[in-house]
């Protein structure tokens, strides 16, 4: 994939880069001298780098600019001298420094809103350290810690916090004997004999040498010290550490690196970026490399994904212009405060509602099936609704008898409650006609299996001592025999008669 380049004018791919630092949570940050350069300390291979500073320094020594910092340096007695010259004077250099550069807070405020993973530089200036960022490799990776709302300071040590800068190159903080490899801190009388040319001798090894001679042995060997620099063929005296940081930082996953500042030529550097870039790929992440001058696109196409054209600094005032929230703190929320019981009580109310969240993963649906009495019972009380009410018992079916119901019934019965009048009626339009009587397996008289119903009228007054004669009239049909005992009722109604029907049946009235 091509690298995309980005200039000052992009302004919404810069947005997008802003973004992504932003959302990062583990980014590894590789930097080279072009990050220290606005702090008036020169890189390497630019046209104010420090091997052309070399070449106007010492015209006359037949001396390459990038041969001062290769292993080939001790070779020769004036190209040693000229190294010690020349890195004492640099070191002096970098003392003036009053300021870190931009980039630098840039590192450590990644550092501390728990967005760094970890940054690997080549510089050898130490300005990481000034920032309060740990650069002691011997404290290993140390603990991540996201920042805490509760307090602004990191309250972790140095050795909880692990290192947080590996040098590739060593530093000028110190030396290193050449013979124990003793680190030393530089003294008065050790830049003085440096500044001459000469490297001064280990005091380590001159009280060892010393008290064997003391005790009557033979004499060991004394060492001088060193600038605490690795240089170019030179294995670093920490590789063993560099590389577990390195497989650490790879297995957790990053998911952004960020290059500055350097020229991506020193090979060892190059395999460490491309291990990296491909553990952040793995995680769908970015590698972004700001610098003045473009990479090789023959050698980083499937590396670099896009290259921001800026000066680091300027870049970084661009990012905190876009997304200033990277630069702020998290600050206490202001919480509720509860006495002990009610908190208690809050905790438990806590720990059972991720209790029923945890078990609603598990909670079997029903399926919309018609439910019955015990399944409705069962489903209201796993879904905690009203329990099913089933509907009331359809009414029997009546049995089969003689005759079965119908509306001539119900028309009977409107005529008994209603006035004569309402009767002769409802008589005449035959809405009374009974229904037809139903067959039965034994062949009976019709008299027998269809009953007619008996009319008897509400009970009047009578006159008193009035008797009353009960009737029997015998007809061939219902229809006849009814509409006999409706004319007798109707001459009942009337004064003169003084018949009335009985209500008795005219069966029961003869045998009377």
């Amino acid at each position: 994939m091509p690298i995309t380049t980005v200039t000052p004018d992009c302004s919404r791919q810069l947005q997008t880069i802003a973004d992504a630092i932003a959302r990062s949570k583990k980014s590894i940050v590789v930097t080279g001298a072009g990050i220290s350069t606005n702090c008036g300390i020169p890189d390497f291979r630019s046209t104010n780098g420090l091997y052309n500073l070399v070449k106007a320094q010492y015209p006359n020594v037949v001396v390459k600019g990038r041969d001062l910092f290769d292993a080939v340096v001790w070779s020769d007695k004036t190209s040693t001298a000229l190294f010690h010259t020349f890195l004492a004077n640099l070191r002096n250099e970098v003392l003036k420094v009053n300021e870190a550069s931009s980039v630098h807070k840039f590192i450590r405020v990644l550092a501390d809103s728990g967005r760094l993973l970890r940054c690997y530089t080549q510089n050898i200036d130490g300005l990481e350290e000034r920032e309060g960022l740990v650069i002691n490799i011997s404290h290993g990776k140390g603990k991540r810690k996201r920042p805490s709302p509760i307090t602004k300071d990191d309250n972790r040590t140095d050795q909880e916090k692990g290192c947080q800068v590996v040098q590739l190159h060593g530093d000028l903080k110190s030396l290193r004997c050449t013979n124990c490899q003793l680190l030393t801190e530089y003294s008065p009388s050790h830049i003085a004999t440096l500044l001459s040319g000469a490297a001064p001798t280990c005091m380590a090894c001159e009280a060892a040498s010393l008290s064997r001679q003391a005790a009557g042995k033979r004499a060991t060997k004394i060492g001088l010290l060193r600038p605490n620099v690795v240089l170019y063929g030179e294995d670093h005296p920490d590789a063993d550490m560099v590389g577990k940081l390195a497989q650490a930082d790879i297995g957790a996953a990053p998911d952004l690196m960020v290059i500055m500042g350097t020229s991506l030529k020193v090979h060892g550097l190059k395999v460490m970026i491309k291990q990296f870039a491909r553990a952040v790929h793995a995680r769908g992440g970015q590698v972004l490399f700001i610098n003045n001058t473009p990479p090789a696109e023959s050698a980083w196409n499937d590396v670099i994904d896009i290259h921001v054209q800026m000066d680091c600094d300027a870049w970084v005032a661009d990012v905190k212009t876009r997304r200033a929230g990277i630069w702020e703190r998290q600050t206490k929320l202001t919480a509720p405060k509860y006495s002990k019981t009610k908190a208690t009580a809050v905790r438990k109310k806590a720990l059972m509602a991720d209790k029923e969240n945890a078990e609603a993963r598990n909670r079997k649906v029903l399926e919309p099936k018609t439910p019955t009495k015990g399944r409705a019972k069962k489903a209201s009380k796993v879904l905690q609704e009203t329990p099913y009410m089933s509907p009331p018992n359809s009414a029997k079916k009546k049995k089969r008898g003689a005759m079965e119901l119908d509306s001539s019934e119900l028309a009977f019965k409107s005529l008994m409650e209603g006035s004569p009048i309402k009767r002769r009626k409802l008589f005449e339009s035959n809405i009374l006609e009974p229904s037809t009587p139903t067959k039965t397996k034994r062949k009976t008289k019709q008299s027998i299996v269809f009953e007619s119903p008996q009319l008897s009228p509400p009970i009047t007054p009578s006159t008193h001592g009035r008797k009353m004669i009960a009737v029997e009239i015998t007809c061939a049909s219902p229809e006849k025999q009814l509409h006999e005992e409706m004319k007798i009722f109707n001459d009942g109604i009337n004064p003169a008669a003084s018949l009335t029907p009985s209500r008795r049946s005219p069966r029961a009235t003869a045998a009377a």
